[in-house]
């Protein structure tokens, strides 16, 4: 880790921390949905049991606890905040907090916000408990706890197992436009409400999903090849 050297520094706005991840928010962030800084539309949620990348361990591990984060431009890891050509962050006056404590001079301040709670979408549907019962349901179905022990009973040679995840993923992908019609919530908020879709998400299974033309789904191995 850099250490900081003392010195005093000024964001030299070369852009690298928009650009390799957007910023995960804490409870304190809930105040740029009220001020419509940031709408549902911008983020999406990554649930418990997801596989990520663990800054702090520096490597690769299961979520323990869900985390609301900005959404990144499409095929890359840059914030969708962040303006390429000036080189600016589009909310920069009200930026996340870890934006606000980010500096690449002195990474320890970083670490610092990772003793702030983070934002769960608890905090965001308080007061609308017909979405949090959809959450609760959608968990109950679809969690990656259920889907990585059901993986676990393929790899064991469990072909029902097998018929149960593409049942569920059948469920997430249909369900998804099915709430965004009958509440008239916009497409782009359901990865907030029920988390980034199961479809895009089994790579971290060491899978890939196939559909037909009838709309069924097929899993296939996505693994590298042993060396």
């Amino acid at each position: 880790m850099i250490e900081p050297d003392g010195k005093d520094h000024v964001c030299e706005m070369c852009g690298e921390c928009c650009m390799n991840g957007s910023p995960t928010l804490h409870l304190s962030d809930f105040k740029l949905f009220e001020d419509n800084v940031v709408t549902m539309n911008d983020v999406y949620t990554l649930r418990n049991g997801e596989l990520v990348y663990d800054n702090v361990g520096e490597e690769i591990d299961h979520l323990k606890n869900e985390m609301i984060k900005i959404k990144e431009a499409p095929g890359s890891k840059t914030c969708i905040f962040y303006e390429p050509e000036s080189r600016n962050c589009g909310i920069y006056d009200k930026r996340p907090l870890q934006c606000v404590y980010f500096e690449c001079w002195n990474p320890k301040k970083f670490f610092e916000t990772m003793n702030e709670e983070k934002l769960k979408r608890d905090d965001l549907f308080y007061r609308l408990p017909v979405i949090k019962e959809i959450i609760n349901a959608h968990e109950d179905k679809c969690s990656h706890k259920k889907i990585s022990d059901l993986f676990k009973k393929v790899e064991d040679g469990d072909e029902a197992a097998a018929d149960d995840i593409l049942e569920i993923l059948q469920y997430d992908t249909e369900i998804r436009p099915l709430i965004s019609k009958n509440m008239n919530i916009p497409e782009e908020s359901m990865d907030l409400i029920l988390g980034r879709s199961l479809v895009s998400t089994m790579f971290t299974f060491g899978y890939k999903v196939e559909v037909d033309d009838k709309g069924n789904h097929f899993l296939t191995l996505d693994k590298p090849p042993k060396e």
